[in-house]
């Protein structure tokens, strides 16, 4: 699996502010099929696996009604690194869009330290065998800023390897 990350300067507005972020993106290669891959993203239960061991995310908010992620909805967890305990307070995820043809997912999400955690997800097909996917997040958490986009770096990388053995298990299965 081919990863690719970068980590560039941008400028947000932020309570009326233009404040320095971060355009963290990671993308990686897949030899799944991408509409099977897109469709096991939009499981909210897939997205519990994928983050372990680096985080455990408990919902506090969802549309228990549905097993997917949904457009429009306003979602509420807990996210605590390692398992070990909450610093980030209430994560908010709002889905603002699903596009099933392009296969992109773009969401907005806060907490008590990130405070612009805007989230697209995009998928596409190099070939017959192999698909890209990145995860782009413009990140403002103040002067944890750089820091925190390091850290990103890192875990959405490990997420991605993670839905590469969810992934080669479901074809096993």
């Amino acid at each position: 699996m081919k990863q690719f990350s970068s980590i560039e300067n941008t400028v947000v507005t932020y309570k009326n502010v233009e404040v320095s972020a971060k355009v963290v993106s990671i993308t990686s290669n897949f030899n799944v099929d991408l509409d099977n891959f897109f469709t096991q993203e939009l499981i909210k239960a897939n997205t519990l696996k994928i983050v372990k061991p680096l985080a455990k995310i408990t919902f506090v908010k969802e549309n228990i009604d549905s097993p997917l992620w949904e457009e429009g909805f306003n979602y509420e967890l807990i996210i605590k690194p390692f398992g070990l305990f909450n610093i980030w307070g209430v994560h908010h995820i709002k889905v603002l869009h699903i596009d099933m043809l392009k296969t992109e997912i773009k969401t907005e999400e806060k907490n008590n330290i990130c405070k612009v955690w805007d989230h697209t997800l995009t998928f596409k097909k190099i070939n017959e065998k192999e698909i890209s996917y990145t995860d782009s997040v413009i990140l403002y958490a103040g002067v944890l800023t750089s820091f925190l986009s390091y850290f990103l770096v890192y875990s959405y990388k490990m997420r991605h390897k993670n839905w590469n053995k969810l992934m080669a298990a479901k074809v096993k299965a």
